[in-house]
């Protein structure tokens, strides 16, 4: 029988998540590698501004099986903010609509203002 895991993955991506999994369990001491486990760590990572820890957790999260990750809008609403505390604005548009998409449409807002500031930034005539 085939475990969740293991469903819709090649034998290479198996082996790259089940070593991404043991990293994780060893970097951030956690016996469980539940896809919540992720989350809630990555939520851990961000509120200490460990951005780009949080960002590794997500991807991480991100490339389980389709099932397993069981809130996708959350980890793209989490990246957006991680990289737009990184000053990485194209970075956080792409997943702050990710986000809308997947249905978490409270990013709006945050969406309109990253863009805003984009234009502003590039002289495009915008003003805050």
């Amino acid at each position: 029988m085939t475990s969740i895991m293991e469903r819709g993955m090649t034998d290479k991506e198996r082996k790259v998540l089940a070593r991404e999994l043991d990293w994780f369990s060893v970097e951030f001491n956690r016996a469980s590698k539940r896809p919540r486990d992720l989350l809630n760590e990555a939520k851990q990572q961000f509120t200490d501004g460990k951005f780009e820890s949080s960002i590794t957790i997500l991807q991480i999260y991100l490339r389980m099986p389709k099932g397993m990750e069981d809130n996708v809008s959350a980890a793209f609403h989490l990246l957006g903010h991680c990289y737009l505390r990184l000053g990485m604005a194209d970075k956080a548009q792409q997943f702050f609509i990710a986000s809308i998409s997947s249905g978490y449409e409270n990013d709006w807002q945050t969406l309109v203002e990253v863009e805003v500031d984009m234009a502003v930034k590039e002289g495009l005539g915008v003003t805050r």
